[in-house]
C-alpha cells in the first residue's frame, strides 16, 4: 500500500465520518504536506527509525485524531478503549485481532476499525507494520497498564 493510498483511504475515512480536512487545491491528488511538520514523508522511512515492538510512534496529526505507526510482533496485552474507535491498516505482514468471540485474521491492504469499549488483543506471528488512528486522547493500551504501555509523549520521540 503506497503513501498516497494510505492518504487516500484515510481521506475517504474521515470524509465517511465528517470530518473535515482543508487543502488548498493544489494539494488534492497528490500528497505534499506532512499532517505533523507539513514536509513530505515516506511511510519506509519512518517504519526504519521503529527499533521495538508495540512502540507506536506518531507520524502525524489530524483534527482532533494522530496518525500512529508501529511494528508489532508477537502478543500484546487484552485491552479496551472506553471512548475511542481504533483503526488498524496493515502496511506489511499479519495481524490478528483477537476478542473475546471471535479472531479477525488481516494481511497487507487490509483495514479494521475496533469498536470503542470492546475488549482486543493483537498478535503477529511475525513482524507487522500498522498503521493507527486514533483520538488525541486515546491510550496507549486502553483501560490498562502494563510495562509496555507508552504515554504520548513517548509516542511523540
Amino acid at each position: 500500500m503506497s503513501l498516497v493510498n494510505v492518504i487516500n483511504f484515510i481521506s475517504y475515512f474521515l470524509n465517511y465520518f465528517k470530518i473535515r480536512i482543508k487543502f488548498k487545491s493544489r494539494y488534492r491528488n497528490t500528497i505534499r504536506m506532512n499532517l505533523l511538520t507539513n514536509t513530505l514523508r515516506n511511510l519506509d522511512a519512518e517504519f526504519s527509525k521503529i527499533d521495538s515492538y508495540w512502540s507506536p510512534r506518531i507520524v502525524g496529526e489530524i483534527n482532533q485524531s494522530y496518525l500512529k505507526i508501529a511494528k508489532l510482533k508477537g502478543d500484546f496485552f487484552w485491552h479496551k478503549h472506553e471512548n475511542e474507535d481504533e483503526l488498524f491498516i496493515i502496511q506489511k505482514g499479519a495481524l490478528e485481532l483477537e476478542f473475546e468471540d471471535k479472531t479477525v485474521q488481516m494481511n497487507k491492504g487490509d483495514f479494521f476499525v475496533v469498536p470503542k469499549g470492546v475488549m482486543h488483543r493483537p498478535h503477529a506471528k511475525e513482524e507487522c507494520w500498522v498503521i493507527l488512528m486514533e483520538l488525541k486522547e486515546t491510550l496507549h493500551t486502553g483501560t490498562e497498564n502494563y510495562e509496555q504501555t507508552k504515554s504520548i509523549e513517548e509516542q511523540l520521540k
